[in-house]
């Protein structure tokens, strides 16, 4: 560890320490964290503030700022009469609170979403007497859910669609589809339709590679029993790499229990569909 290493290392826990301290407040804490950052070197001076234009600083002022206005203007009042006779137990409003994050995390900034809830969680434990954070922290999870799901929700996804890379830019509802680590075994949410063509992206991202390393848990016979697990068969992972051009390829996350004998057999039959196939083991080298 270099010595900027360990003085960031002694900010960041010390800043920690403070936060959950709790006797000062949390701006003034991040600001002397930073003056300390500039005081050791860590941190340029000219690049000292420009950390208050990023996206995600101005996104969550401003959620602030709307969660705030939200909570004098009313609105939340509003919001809650019609339902508040049908939710008294903590279960139905956490139920109704997380669903509608969801929803509205969906299509606005999760922060944003959280922040426009959030009064309504605050008067929903206010009037049934129960702690906020029976609400709050659920609300807070079913956000980060929903802004999963498009690529608007979330700050990461906006940044990573606009990265210069080799495949082309993410869909607007990128995050519906998921895949394995071997990127051949496909889970799909509600999103069929994109399947193929997220597939082919891929495979032209991998195309020419010296080496893959795929995720091949499943024999073929195994795999259509375990729809949704997130893993590949042997077999899919031959046909990608052949489809890729790739050179070589390695089999590994091998399922518990299998036999060196298991192995060197889904190896060969692996080689008739793709002939670089090898099963990767512990002290594999290979050189690229």
């Amino acid at each position: 560890m270099t010595v900027a290493q360990g003085l960031v290392f002694a900010i960041v826990g010390v800043m920690m320490a403070l936060f959950v301290w709790g006797r000062i407040r949390y701006d003034v804490v991040a600001m002397l964290a930073l003056v300390a950052s500039l005081f050791c070197g860590i941190v340029p001076a000219k690049d000292a503030f420009t950390g208050f234009s990023d996206d995600v600083v101005i996104i969550v002022a401003s959620a602030l700022v709307v969660s705030a206005a939200i909570a004098r203007s009313g609105v939340t009042e509003l919001a809650i009469r019609p339902l508040a006779p049908y939710l008294k137990s903590t279960r139905a409003q956490v139920f109704v609170l997380v669903a509608a994050v969801i929803v509205l995390s969906t299509f606005i900034k999760n922060v944003g979403a959280l922040a426009i809830l959030m009064p309504v969680a605050l008067q929903f434990a206010k009037r049934a007497g129960t702690s906020p954070s029976q609400l709050l922290m659920p609300l807070s999870f079913g956000s980060l859910l929903g802004g999963l799901i498009t690529l608007v929700g979330t700050s990461p996804n906006v940044i990573v669609s606009r990265e210069e890379i080799a495949t082309p830019p993410l869909a607007a509802w990128a995050g519906v589809v998921c895949t394995s680590s071997s990127a051949r075994s496909w889970r799909s949410g509600c999103c069929e339709v994109t399947l193929e063509s997220v597939r082919r992206r891929v495979t032209d991202f991998a195309r020419g590679a010296a080496v893959l390393i795929l995720d091949a848990h499943f024999t073929p016979d195994e795999i259509g029993l375990h729809k949704g697990w997130g893993h590949s068969d042997w077999r899919q992972c031959a046909e990608f790499a052949a489809a890729a051009g790739a050179k070589k390829l390695y089999l590994f996350h091998h399922k518990p229990g299998r036999t060196d004998q298991a192995l060197s057999d889904i190896r060969d039959e692996a080689r008739k569909v793709f002939a670089g196939t090898e099963t990767a083991a512990e002290e594999t080298f290979f050189d690229v």
